[in-house]
């Protein structure tokens, strides 16, 4: 694989990750709002939609997240820095780009902090 179809797996990412950002806003704006307005005469009925909208949001957060990462990925291809490990300079494998294009880290690094 060359940096040409790792550039095209980025691209992909990007456009996957922004559809899905925009997924998950709709989403969230779709929910009823339970602070204004009284959804429902059951405590039960509110905690549940409080509890979907955490997880929306937290999903919303990683896709942020991993956005970005996308498009530092694509700004590194662009300046010669792309598939060089952030902590110690060295190569990512291109097994690891092939399975997280985006990662900035090499798989010893990533044992490391994990």
């Amino acid at each position: 694989m060359n940096l040409q179809n790792l550039r095209k797996l980025l691209e992909t990412e990007k456009k996957l990750t922004q559809s899905e950002i925009h997924r998950l806003r709709e989403l969230l704006l779709s929910l009823p709002d339970t602070e204004n307005t009284k959804y429902s005469d059951h405590l039960a009925d509110m905690a549940l939609l409080d509890q979907e909208r955490n997880n929306i949001v937290s999903l919303l957060n990683k896709a942020v997240d991993k956005l970005a990462q996308v498009e530092d990925a694509l700004k590194s291809m662009d300046n010669g820095t792309y598939g060089l490990c952030v902590l110690c300079g060295n190569e990512i494998s291109i097994e690891r780009l092939k399975v997280i294009p985006y990662t900035r880290v090499c798989s010893t690094c990533a044992n490391q902090i994990s």
